[in-house]
């Protein structure tokens, strides 16, 4: 990360100066900022990807930055100026872009909610929660093979440090993407990726047993049929596969 986006993301998290690094942590103005903007559901997630990228760095070196910042003659003061006037401007048009794109998912308008997630992928191409966004919204939209491309992205950027549940959606998502594509052989390799980090999605059990009931595989579908049941006790859908499993097994 260059020394200007340091900056900048020291400033969102109201760090500006090298005395309040010296004793406190990054920790502790994120809570700070979280604690003010509690309610404001997209700051937070903002500041959120920004703690995780500057935790793993030195205070000492954060302090570097600062000093070297402060130092710059007043021309460059200038130009960082308008760096930071353009990345709040950004930074402000990602947040309106998130706030309607949710109002048009809200509305099922999956259509309007993807074009404004690949603003938000323009503003921000690297970016995993926009293009997981955006996957999500193919996948309402039966544009599968769209959505494994968003996903793959993701997965492949291996971001795991600052992304690690939209990394492992990520996998849910491609996995239901490719079992309706009918590569079940594949789609349970991502379904139980999903599931090693979050064990509790029925989701990915239910349609692991599809895949397995698409394979003729009726013993291992039971078997996941039977786990997604368990999970939640209303899934029609479930116990009605998991039924014919039964019966093609006598």
């Amino acid at each position: 990360m260059e020394e200007k986006d340091i900056i900048e993301k020291l400033e969102l998290l109201g760090i500006y100066e090298e005395d309040q690094l010296a004793e406190e942590s990054i920790h502790y103005w994120w809570q700070l900022q979280y604690k003010e903007y509690k309610n404001n559901e997209e700051f937070l997630i903002l500041i959120n990807s920004i703690r995780d990228e500057l935790e793993d760095y030195e205070i000492k070196d954060l302090i570097t930055v600062l000093n070297n910042a402060s130092s710059r003659n007043d021309t460059n003061s200038k130009i960082q100026d308008t760096l930071s006037n353009e990345s709040n401007q950004i930074e402000k048009k990602l947040l309106n872009i998130f706030k309607n794109a949710e109002e048009a998912e809200k509305l099922n308008n999956y259509e309007d909610a993807m074009s404004f997630y690949e603003d938000a992928i323009n503003l921000r191409p690297t970016s995993i929660m926009y293009h997981f966004d955006r996957a999500r919204c193919k996948l309402k939209l039966e544009d599968y093979e769209g959505a494994i491309n968003d996903c793959t992205f993701e997965i492949e950027l291996n971001d795991y440090k600052n992304g690690s549940k939209i990394i492992s959606k990520a996998f849910a998502v491609r996995g239901i993407c490719k079992f309706e594509l009918e590569d079940y052989e594949d789609a349970i390799v991502d379904l139980n990726q999903r599931i090693i980090t979050e064990p509790k999605d029925r989701n990915a059990y239910h349609f692991i047993g599809r895949c397995y009931y698409s394979l003729e595989e009726f013993e291992n579908a039971i078997e996941y049929l039977s786990e997604a049941i368990s999970l939640e006790t209303n899934d029609i859908s479930s116990y009605y596969y998991r039924g014919v499993c039964k019966m093609y097994l006598g």
